[in-house]
Formats: structure tokens, sequence, C-alpha cells
């Protein structure tokens, strides 16, 4: 369950949440400043930030199974951080 905003329980799951972001960017511009190729192999569903990441590659090699999931735009985001 969601933690109501305002609360402290609310504030401390906002802090996590941006915590986190800054850090899946950080990775992000990471990989983007690496002078090599990166190859990212997707087997099932790559959603969130799975999503991203494959984005972030150079290539990208799909398995049968496999499904991209942009589901930051049913919420009205881009994919970037």
């Amino acid at each position: 369950m969601r933690p109501v905003f305002g609360t402290r329980q609310g504030r401390q799951w906002d802090s996590q949440r941006l915590e986190n972001q800054e850090l899946f960017s950080s990775v992000i511009t990471k990989m983007r400043a690496v002078p090599q190729p990166i190859v990212c192999g997707v087997q099932g569903a790559a959603g969130g930030g799975g999503f991203s990441l494959a984005l972030a590659s150079d290539v990208r090699v799909a398995g049968e199974t496999a499904q991209f999931i942009p589901s930051f735009l049913t919420i009205g985001l881009s994919g970037a951080f």
C-alpha cells in the first residue's frame, strides 16, 4: 500500500524514491559514457527501470518471450529521469 503524502511515512517514501531515481540516473549516465558498445539481453518483461536500461543500451537482443513495457507513458511521463 502506498503511503499517504504529507505524513512521515509518505515523506520517507518520497525520500527513498528520490534516492533511487538519482542512483538509477547516475547508472544510465555512466552507461552512456562507456566507450564500448553495451549489449542488453531481454528475456521476459522489461518495464519501468528495465525498459529504461534497455533503451540506454546500444544493442538490444530480445528473446522469444521479451516484452518491452513503457509503463511511464500511461501516467504522462517520459522515460528520462
